[in-house]
């Protein structure tokens, strides 16, 4: 009796532990590279993706983690309601909440449908790292800060001019100049 009282605390214990949530396994998609051929290229392929799909492709580019477990970088079409602004923003999706988010002007958005980036030769790096960049839409890097007194690490975009690394979090924008960039690797 005593065995499995011991047996069932450690259980317990193993799944409340944060990173229990970073070692989901999600089901591998078979994906046919052909038909994304048009858009293979050095900065990976976008896939088009939504809500309603379980797990993540095998080759989803890892953004960091938050309080539901890993994220994954996404980018989403968003429009402005005074139609200002229009166009793709990077963001994060998180399967295990089943949810994606992009920030704009200081606000969090939820998306249902987006675009996940799937690479297999990147590596996260110092802002000063030389190695070329993966660009996300727009112009903009992707990049990733740490947020919070969790430390939870949050991709994001890159301002044009490199300053700013701007992610959505909690309903709202956290900026950062202290950030990391996702780089290709040879």
């Amino acid at each position: 009796m005593k065995l499995l009282i011991i047996t069932f605390t450690l259980l317990i214990a193993s799944c409340c532990c944060q990173d229990s949530f970073n070692s989901h396994t999600y089901p591998e998609l078979q994906v046919d590279p052909k038909a994304y051929s048009d858009q293979l290229n050095e900065d990976g392929v976008w896939m088009k993706w939504n809500t309603t799909i379980s797990g993540v492709p095998s080759n989803a580019v890892y953004g960091g983690y938050d309080l539901y477990g890993a994220t994954y970088i996404i980018r989403a079409d968003h429009t402005t309601p005074d139609a200002i602004y229009a166009g793709k923003i990077i963001g994060k999706y998180n399967p295990w909440q089943k949810m994606a988010y992009v920030g704009h002007n200081s606000h969090e958005f939820k998306k249902n449908d987006f675009e996940i980036l799937t690479h297999e030769r990147w590596v996260w790096t110092n802002k000063s790292d030389q190695r070329s960049k993966i660009s996300g839409s727009n112009g903009f890097n992707i990049c990733r800060i740490e947020v919070g007194t969790e430390g939870y690490m949050i991709p994001g975009k890159l301002d044009s001019d490199g300053r700013w690394c701007t992610v959505s979090y909690s309903g709202t924008e956290v900026l950062s100049s202290n950030y990391e960039v996702l780089c290709k690797t040879c």
